[in-house]
């Protein structure tokens, strides 16, 4: 399935987006999934902008800070421990235009896992928002994913997999020792021995960070293969994976302290990515 930008599908996603901002949070039944529902307009308005919908991106995006922001101080809720909950959902959304039901389902709960989500999802508002390499939310992100998986010790095959989304926080918190020490203790792991078979996440995580530690491989095949990594994973991560779109395109495209691109024209090259599929800018 490739991307829908139709206009009818753009009309669908900003109907449902107006009524679940005008709705707040009054029929959330917990402190939980408050700070669910502002996760989840954080990815909200990753896609928004890239459905073109600007400033309502942007009233996702600060909304997402807010509720998210109440929570993720130091001192905050989300230093809780052992009170995770699988997943849990609001109640289904009816959208009195046209009658249908919208329901999404929001991971909830305290613990590390859970905690390096959100803080991660935080640094990608403030990314696209203010055009700022939030260091401190990265850095909090990459030491809860370590913590969590000292604690587990998970070595089975769900352990490698998850190494395809916390290989790209570790490194791109400058942890790139830390990104290596993991994937060497992936038995799975195979070392890619050519640009073009860079195809997973932990695959170019590891070839970024021996390239920053090592100057593993030249500049040009780094650079090839990042574009055999795009070419791969932006159709699949359009399919509802924000985070890791944007996480992506920030660190293939986008370089703190120059002008452009900016934030968001650095997130729209998702769509050298997507040939078959038109703009709606």
């Amino acid at each position: 399935m490739i991307l829908d930008t139709s206009n009818v599908r753009l009309e669908k996603h900003r109907d449902l987006m107006e009524h679940l901002l005008n709705e707040g949070t009054d029929r959330l039944e917990s402190e939980l999934q408050v700070i669910g529902r502002g996760e989840q307009f954080g990815r909200f308005g990753i896609q928004s902008f890239v459905f073109g919908q600007d400033d309502l991106a942007r009233r996702l995006l600060r909304q997402a800070k807010i509720w998210m922001s109440e929570k993720v101080e130091p001192e905050g809720a989300l230093q809780y421990e052992k009170t995770r909950i699988e997943e849990a959902a609001p109640p289904p959304i009816q959208l009195p235009e046209n009658g249908s039901i919208v329901s999404h389902v929001i991971t909830l709960g305290f613990g590390p896992f859970e905690d390096a989500q959100r803080w991660l999802s935080y640094a990608l508002c403030s990314w696209l928002l203010d055009r700022v390499h939030d260091a401190d939310s990265f850095r909090r992100s990459a030491d809860l994913e370590d913590r969590h998986y000292r604690e587990t010790k998970d070595d089975s095959a769900s352990f490698h997999s998850s190494l395809d989304g916390a290989c790209p926080v570790f490194h791109h918190a400058g942890l790139d020792e830390l990104c290596l020490e993991y994937l060497s203790r992936s038995p799975r792991f195979t070392p890619p021995e050519k640009p073009t078979s860079v195809k997973t996440e932990r695959s170019m995580a590891y070839i970024l960070s021996r390239h920053r530690l090592e100057g593993f491989w030249s500049k040009e095949q780094v650079d090839r293969a990042m574009s055999t990594f795009l070419k791969i994973n932006v159709p699949k991560w359009t399919r509802g994976h924000w985070d890791r779109l944007a996480l992506w395109m920030k660190i293939a495209f986008w370089r703190e302290g120059q002008k452009h691109p900016t934030s968001q024209e650095a997130l729209l090259k998702c769509y050298d990515y997507l040939p078959d599929v038109v703009p709606p800018i």
